[in-house]
């Protein structure tokens, strides 16, 4: 990629990258402080925090440990207290529960726990950004690399996600370069680049399991490239040192989780009756059967290296066979849509990469390593299969190869007008980014129409909401809340809506979408007279809910 301000981008290429980074650090960091706790982020900080000051991994074991330990780093410089223990949400592990009096029964105040719990994430960004630039450099030019990193500065979807206590960004960031390493290494062949890969890789499927993806795209890879299948073996046996040592080279039977524990000593007549079971878990129970009757053996006598990783896998497997309740267009659904993350990419992705892929597209030549593309879209597909369709945060490892490819392809001067678009987007959803939805498919005051859930209203605009309230001096309002802030620590001055309340309504988004109580769908006949946040509708006194009679 040549042609115009080429060599005068070479010269600043440094200060013009930290330039970007400075404001989408700004950006994350001024918008972050206005929003209180997504449902996740009490739950991964108390969750990483424990395994740090007590090695405690099975703690919200659904989510590897990697990406909860780090968000819980400065934690230890705080050093708040963790909830007393014993008590029934630890034996049972019930980390929601737990994360509430961690965050706001502490001897430290709530928000200054979460600001420094969402610190690492936005640290994690700028290094990702760096590295990324510099990577597009090396492979096609200094242009290219400003357009891919501008283009990841001002994605209000990794704005929004780089910014929470979750693991979803950092999961982008090792995909991406854990796939970059291991191609560099089947390029060079140098033993280094082997390594750094795998490592990168163990560090990707120790923050989401879904990155477990890496081992068949690697194996495709090597078999592609040449053959390298020993390269592939000494692959594994790094991921699999990796995930036990970030598991604290733990090992303990099955039966020594409490837990688990309760299902190991139901008769075969209750595990048959137990509907939280799957029918693959019930016949490992069930003692009336050759195969239970090992298995019970094995519970009790075998320990098993990195035991939460494997629990983890395990509730994963549950949360997807009973699925997960999910909104899409005005339907609900407990089992998702194939063409869920079509309409989510369509609908969220700003027009500027949109636009960006489609010149990329109409340029001939292969680009910046294109087998790498095959990736993307592998796990793309892989995501349209599944039942757990709750956010196009679940997308994000697919774009830092989209930015690249694309800055790779086009023209400087094209780059440099769709990266100022892509900046003009951001700068206009500006500080709302989780709630972006691109201006065709309505903006942000429409998305509600197409999504919900993490794709706009994650919980996070309380605050928002009780400014509004107390600004306007409305009074008797209800409020029908979709998240997990503590709404008494806050002091929102909104009591709980009840069906029957004669008062003022205020909804999530979340909330009436997903029918998530009887009777939120007649809001919808209504129009709300604001949407603070683009999350939180409220409603003139004259909307009302009927009564079922």
């Amino acid at each position: 990629m040549v042609g115009c301000g080429g060599p005068a981008i070479e010269r600043g290429f440094v200060w013009i990258a930290l330039a970007m980074l400075a404001v989408s650090a700004a950006a994350r960091i001024s918008s972050m402080r206005l929003e209180v706790q997504t449902p996740d982020e009490g739950v991964h900080l108390v969750s990483g925090y424990s395994i740090l000051r007590e090695g405690r991994f099975s703690l919200n074991a659904e989510n590897p440990p990697v990406s909860k330990a780090l968000a819980a780093l400065p934690l230890l410089w705080l050093n708040p207290d963790l909830p007393s223990k014993p008590g029934e949400s630890w034996r049972d592990e019930n980390s929601a529960a737990v994360s509430v009096p961690f965050l706001y029964r502490n001897r430290l105040p709530a928000e200054t726990i979460l600001f420094w719990g969402r610190m690492p994430s936005v640290l994690l960004a700028l290094a990702f950004g760096a590295a990324f630039a510099i990577w597009v450099k090396r492979r096609a030019a200094a242009p290219a690399a400003i357009v891919a990193l501008g283009m990841f500065c001002a994605d209000p979807n990794f704005i929004a996600h780089s910014r929470y206590v979750t693991s979803d960004a950092l999961g982008a960031y090792l995909f991406f370069f854990a796939l970059a390493a291991w191609w560099s290494y089947l390029e060079s062949r140098r033993v280094a680049m082997l390594w750094i890969a795998s490592i990168l890789a163990g560090a990707g499927v120790c923050t989401k399991f879904n990155l477990l993806l890496l081992l068949p795209l690697f194996f495709a890879a090597a078999w592609w490239k040449g053959g390298a299948m020993r390269a592939f073996a000494a692959h594994l046996a790094i991921v699999a040192g990796c995930v036990w040592a970030f598991h604290g080279f733990e090992a303990r039977s099955v039966a020594s989780d409490p837990p688990v524990r309760r299902f190991l000593d139901l008769t075969p007549e209750q595990v048959r009756a137990a509907r939280e079971l799957p029918r693959p878990a019930a016949a490992l129970l069930d003692r009336d059967h050759a195969i239970g009757r090992a298995f019970h053996w094995t519970a009790r006598n075998a320990p098993v290296p990195a035991y939460s990783f494997w629990k983890g896998l395990y509730r994963l497997y549950n949360h997807s066979y009973f699925g997960h309740r999910a909104y899409l267009a005005g339907s609900v659904s407990e089992r998702g849509w194939w063409y869920y993350f079509p309409v989510a990419f369509a609908v969220k992705t700003p027009l500027a990469l949109l636009a960006l892929l489609a010149a990329a597209a109409a340029v001939r030549g292969r680009g910046i390593a294109a087998p790498l593309l095959a990736a993307p879209a592998v796990y793309f597909g892989v995501a349209m299969t599944g039942s757990i369709d709750i956010g196009y945060r679940h997308l994000l490892p697919v774009l830092p190869f989209l930015y690249a490819w694309g800055a790779a392809r086009v023209r400087p001067a094209v780059g440099a007008i769709l990266l100022l678009a892509a900046t003009g987007e951001a700068a206009w959803i500006h500080p709302h980014y989780t709630a972006f939805f691109n201006a065709a498919a309505g903006g942000p005051a429409a998305g509600g129409g197409w999504l919900a859930d993490s794709n706009n209203d994650w919980g996070q605009d309380l605050l928002k909401f009780r400014r509004h309230v107390e600004a306007g001096g409305l009074s008797d309002v209800c409020l029908d809340y979709f998240g997990s802030a503590d709404r008494d620590y806050f002091a929102v001055p909104a009591r709980p809506w009840e069906p029957g309340a004669d008062c003022r309504i205020a909804a999530s988004l979340t909330a009436i979408k997903l029918r998530l109580r009887p009777g939120l769908e007649q809001l919808e006949r209504c129009e709300p007279e604001a949407r603070i946040g683009y999350t939180i509708y409220l409603y003139p006194r004259s909307c009302r809910i009927a009564l079922p009679p």
